[in-house]
């Protein structure tokens, strides 16, 4: 049974995938991304921490086209912020011209 500390700094990858609503793996790949700031010891078997203070910004995602940063379902497919956004980089890609 997983310890809870009131107040804890890290937490377990199964206490922040009970959090998130993601299952443990995803949190695993998360933190071997950067996505979550945390650390996977391998003692005996592995053992994936996350800090509490990274759990918030975890479905946070940045448009491709403004830098804008917004919240996604799906943070591993969103690429832009709004409809006109993707449009319009798919136009820019569309049309661009190289150099001459």
């Amino acid at each position: 049974m997983a310890r809870k500390a009131k107040g804890a700094k890290h937490i377990s990858a199964a206490q922040a995938a009970d959090l998130l609503g993601v299952d443990p793996k995803t949190i695993k790949l998360w933190v071997e991304k950067g996505r979550l700031r945390g650390a996977i010891k391998q003692v005996v078997r592995e053992v994936v921490t996350v800090d509490r203070s990274s759990l918030g910004r975890a479905f946070d995602v940045q448009c491709l086209w403004c830098h804008k940063v917004f919240e996604s379902k799906h943070p591993e497919q969103a690429k832009y912020c709004c409809r006109e956004h993707k449009d319009s980089y798919r136009y820019y890609k569309e049309h661009k011209r190289g150099p001459r």
